[in-house]
Parts: C-alpha cells; sequence; structure tokens
C-alpha cells in the first residue's frame, strides 16, 4: 500500500475515534458542556477531513496519469499494426484506426482527467502523420494541453516509451 492509503486510512480513524468519542463523553456530559464538548470533536473530525483532501486529489489524479499512459499506449500499439500492414506506414490520423477496426473503443482515446467535453475524436495530439515504422524514435502522441491539471503531460515515443514531461 502506498503513502495515500496509508493517509487515507489514518484520517478515516482519526475521524471516526473523534466522532465516537466526543459522543462518548457528551453523552455523559449535561446540557451546555454536552453541546460544546460534541461541537469540539465534530470540529476536529472536519479538521481532518479537510486536512488530508489534497493529498487524496493528488493520489486521484495519479491514478488517471497512469491510465492515460495505458490509453497511450494501447493506441500505439495499434498504430504500430496498422503500420506493419500497410508498408510500415503510419496512419493519417487516428480516426483511421477506429474505422478501419485497429482499435475500436472510443473510451481510449479519452483522457481520464480530462473535464472538460472536447469536441475533437480524441484528447491526444498524433504527430506519426508522414512518418514510418524503424525511424529513430520520435514523439507519436501528446496529451492536449488542457487534460492534466498543472504543467506537465504524457508523451509518448515511437519506441513505446512514455514518459511525463512539461509543457
Amino acid at each position: 500500500m502506498h503513502l495515500e492509503g496509508f493517509l487515507a486510512i489514518g484520517m478515516l480513524f482519526l475521524l471516526l475515534s473523534a466522532l465516537g468519542g466526543g459522543v462518548l463523553i457528551a453523552v455523559k456530559a449535561k446540557g451546555r458542556k454536552k453541546a460544546g464538548i460534541l461541537l469540539g470533536y465534530l470540529c476536529l473530525a472536519l479538521w481532518t477531513l479537510y486536512c488530508g483532501m489534497p493529498g487524496l486529489g493528488q493520489a486521484r489524479e495519479k491514478a488517471r496519469r497512469i491510465a492515460c499512459q495505458a490509453h497511450l499506449k494501447q493506441i500505439c500499439l495499434a498504430l504500430e499494426r496498422y503500420a506493419e500492414e500497410n508498408a510500415g506506414a503510419y496512419p493519417p490520423d487516428l480516426r483511421t484506426l477506429l474505422e478501419t477496426d485497429y482499435l475500436t473503443d472510443e473510451s481510449i482515446y479519452r483522457c481520464p482527467s480530462r473535464r472538460r467535453p472536447n469536441p475533437e475524436f480524441s484528447d491526444y495530439q498524433y504527430l506519426g502523420s508522414g512518418h514510418r515504422i524503424g525511424e529513430p524514435a520520435f514523439p507519436i502522441l501528446r496529451d492536449l494541453e488542457k487534460n492534466h491539471p498543472g504543467k506537465y503531460g504524457n508523451i509518448l515515443h515511437s519506441n513505446g516509451d512514455c514518459s511525463i514531461a512539461a509543457r
């Protein structure tokens, strides 16, 4: 289990213990004291959740970035199959893979991190048009600018290497 998982379990434990302890103590107290103790423990529980949320969001984005890399690699495999059967030439665009049944799952052409709808066919920029198999490694696919938050995105090279690079 990674650090984010331990953080999430620790936060959940603190939240439950704060709420449970607050309720147990508040049951024994009377009147205003009861309400104050319960409110104090509730604030502690909410503070625990607030502090842990950025870490969980970062972990989710990291998982989406990994899923995005998997999509890029699946597209790359389909591009290689297409090129092998078409005299070594890569297709003119990604839509050709769908139309010629090399990669028919349309969700693969979409980045898991993309929040806003993209009117274009794919969330990835295809750079392989006019290239052939056997050339020195070159960037063949990369994320569009709005796919991932921040200044980094995935780039896939024609040799199958996928890396994270600044845009």
